[in-house]
Formats: structure tokens, sequence, C-alpha cells
């Protein structure tokens, strides 16, 4: 349909093999970000300027920008992500100051909560956590790494959160997209819920035959989840799986093998 897609690397993703096509899919308005000396290659939509700043540990930028070790001694991860920022803050400034700019990031922000599991952690104990101040002057934000919609500095940065579950640490979230309408220096979002064709749930604190007996009760389109059945039986348990998956047709058993009388045995 025509419609510009603007895309970074993120700490999951290999960045020079997601962006070596990025001149054939420009062509195409897929503007792929994924190497850090593009940061001062906004794409430009309208009034708005939009600088993709993709995941780049700070050796990777000081080998990128030529950088001194000796000159930056602490260059950490949220020095080198105020490094990317500053030099889009001064790009734009010079090229297309009658425009709103906006960034694209991948990084965990202070105020944005835990890091969700299945994350590779980006900070460990909170060192490394970006200060929302990275990201002054500009009029919004769009962040990747965590997995829920969380807003921070009153909305001028958002976590969108992913397009689906990725964990059933992550059961019964609601996930969405969200539409955001930039007008001047102001930035509005609208949440638009996203329903998956299959749900996630879990299902625990039962016995084995507990959870079978609830599944004789519960309609098709329940027992159809991707279901996580933690089980609380001592003993092992047979053919486990096809037994559950009888009811469950997606389903994973969880029994706590500590527990399990016996569990190992070569008998």
């Amino acid at each position: 349909h025509g419609i510009p897609v603007i895309a970074i690397s993120g700490n999951h993703d290999h960045a020079e093999r997601l962006g070596h096509l990025g001149p054939i899919t420009q062509a195409s308005h897929v503007h792929l970000r994924t190497a850090v000396e593009q940061v001062n290659e906004p794409v430009l939509i309208g009034h708005t300027a939009i600088y993709g700043l993709p995941f780049a540990r700070p050796a990777r930028v000081r080998s990128a920008f030529a950088l001194s070790s000796e000159d930056q001694p602490t260059f950490e991860d949220a020095d080198a992500l105020a490094y990317l920022t500053e030099r889009a803050r001064s790009h734009h400034a010079e090229h297309h100051a009658d425009r709103t700019p906006v960034a694209l990031a991948h990084a965990f922000v202070e105020g944005g909560g835990s890091e969700d599991e299945g994350e590779d952690p980006i900070v460990v104990g909170g060192a490394g956590a970006v200060p929302s101040s990275v990201f002054e002057g500009f009029a919004y934000t769009a962040l990747g790494h965590l997995h829920a919609p969380r807003s921070i500095a009153d909305g001028r940065l958002r976590y969108a959160g992913s397009l689906y579950p990725t964990s059933f640490a992550e059961a019964g979230h609601t996930k969405s997209v969200s539409l955001v309408t930039v007008q001047g220096d102001q930035a509005t979002v609208e949440e638009h819920p996203l329903v998956p064709p299959r749900q996630m749930r879990i299902l625990e604190h039962v016995t084995f035959d507990e959870a079978l007996a609830r599944a004789e009760a519960e309609p098709p389109s329940i027992r159809d989840a991707y279901t996580l059945v933690r089980v609380t039986d001592r003993e092992p348990i047979d053919a486990a799986i096809a037994r559950l998956r009888a009811w469950y047709p997606h389903a994973i058993l969880e029994q706590d093998r500590g527990l399990v009388v016996g569990a190992g045995r070569a008998d």
C-alpha cells in the first residue's frame, strides 16, 4: 500500500544480517536502520523526521565513530545511546529544524519496570539503564525491548509492547498496537487491542487427575489455548503428555521433579 515502514535492530537481532538488503527494501518504503552510522539518516514523513537508533553496545559505537577509550573511559550503554541521540539532535537542528523530531530506539529505560521473561537482560542489577533525559528534544520516542505497553516521561516515551505473548509469564496480558498522532511537538496515543487467534493460559495448583477432570467441563475454545499445566503430583505420571493433549492439544506439562518420589531411578 506504499505505507512507509521504519525498523531498527534490537538486542536479539544480528544487525548486519538484518540490514544487508536495506538499499533494496528502501525502494519499497521499508527503511531499515541497523547501523549506528545511520543515526543521521532520518526518514522524512509529512512534517516529521524519524530517527532510527539501533541497539548497539558501547564498543560498537566507539568503533563506528573512532572514539577513544582514553577520552571516554566510563563509556557505558547509557553513554553510548546518549552519544547517538546527541548526533541525531545536532543533525536535526542543522538540516531539519522545520520538522518535528521523532525517535525509535531499543533500550531499557529507567521507569519502564522490569525486563520480561524470555528477554536477554540488557542491564544487570539496574546498571546500564538509560535515563529518559537521553531522549530530550524528541517530541516522541517509540521504544522496543519491554513486552507490555508502558509510558514514561508523561507519555513522551512509550513501549508499545510485543504483538503477541512470548512466554507464559505474559498469559492474560492484553496486546495492542499504538496509534501515535504527532501534531507540532505534541504526541497523542491510542491503543488498539490485538486479539490472538489462540489464547495463552496457566492451570496450576492441581493434580494431574484434577486437570483432566477440569478439561472435561471446559468448552473446546478454552481447551484449544496454549496451556501450561503445573501439577502437584509427587508420583511419576504414566503417558502424561499423551493423556493431557487428548484434552488440551497445545498443552505443556510442568511437574516439579524435586518433589517426585522415585524420579530418576534406574528401575
